[in-house]
């Protein structure tokens, strides 16, 4: 598993935090929803399509 090639900012506000917030909007890509946060940091995160809730920091 790995995050898709590029990842779009979000359409939602974020605030600084160290987890993204679980109302964020991200992009689907084999069977996960994957966000970079923060922008342009290099840090992925998933969590499963359609579930909404938590994050998971993606480890590569």
């Amino acid at each position: 598993m790995s995050p898709p090639q590029s990842v779009p900012p979000s359409m939602t506000n974020k605030t600084s935090s160290s987890t993204p917030s679980a109302d964020l909007i991200g992009q689907a890509h084999n069977g996960k929803e994957w966000v970079e946060w923060p922008d342009n940091s290099g840090n992925h995160w998933y969590r499963e399509v359609g579930f909404g809730g938590d994050w998971s920091k993606y480890d590569s």
